[in-house]
């Protein structure tokens, strides 16, 4: 069975590790992988010791990034959505003119295109970093609600990952988290990727709140009995289908 392209198409590769001391070679790392930014390391005298492992998985940039010292980062305005997700320490962050929110593990801000971010960085924070575009989110969201959207979407930017959707999130969090620690076949293998992609999309819109949330909340109602058969079917007679909970309701 030949997965369709026009679905979603994969971009895989294994996770490329990038460290430097440099501070102006880490500016260029995260420009090249994510935004051009400036990095402010006059808050102490460590010396820096910058990581970053990242990871496509088709059109989403997945990324672990860590300066091994406190850090202030400000970047330009972003073209896309950028998700940082705390593995350890914790930051001050702030998106355009807002007000500066302390994020720690459990927690994560989403960043807006079309505006600068600032972030300062504790001197043991490591974070997840999601790039994602605003068109492919939207697609989406498109897909789930069965219409099309009016306005651009709009991310609440805080997020705090309880509940039951927070953690399932978390855990689909964990399975990148490891791919950017130890690569297994989900660096290579397209379909796989794919579903992965999935899941932290479709995650996100269904997680964090937006000027389209209610509208997926009044449009989700319990599947009929014929509808989950269907569902079934559709996986079991196209496996490599990179099938998410927002296409087989499309379906």
């Amino acid at each position: 069975m030949i997965c369709r392209p026009e679905v979603r198409t994969a971009d895989t590769a294994r996770p490329n590790v990038l460290r430097t001391s440099d501070p102006a070679h880490a500016e260029q790392i995260v420009a090249k992988t994510y935004l051009p930014n400036t990095l402010d390391l006059t808050s102490s005298s460590t010396a820096l010791r910058m990581e970053l492992t990242t990871l496509r998985l088709g059109r989403t940039t997945v990324g672990k990034l860590s300066y091994g010292r406190s850090a202030r980062l400000i970047t330009a305005e972003a073209e896309n959505f950028h998700v940082n997700i705390p593995i350890s320490g914790h930051t001050l962050s702030s998106t355009g003119r807002g007000r500066p929110v302390p994020i720690g593990v459990g927690q994560g801000g989403v960043f807006p295109p079309n505006a600068p971010a600032e972030i300062v960085w504790s001197a043991e924070s490591s974070q997840l970093c999601l790039m994602v575009s605003g068109h492919v989110l939207e697609t989406e969201l498109e897909h789930l609600l069965g219409r099309s959207i009016s306005l651009p979407l709009d991310l609440q930017f805080q997020m705090t990952l309880d509940g039951d959707l927070g953690r399932s999130w978390r855990a689909a969090l964990q399975v990148v988290q490891h791919e950017l620690n130890q690569p297994t076949d989900i660096s290579t293998h397209p379909s796989i990727g794919c579903h992965l992609e999935g899941l932290l999309i479709d995650g996100l819109l269904l997680l964090q709140p937006h000027n389209y949330s209610q509208l997926i909340t009044a449009s989700s109602a319990p599947g009929s009995v014929n509808a989950i058969a269907l569902a079934i079917e559709l996986m079991e007679e196209m496996p490599c289908e990179p099938w998410t909970t927002v296409r087989l309701a499309q379906e």
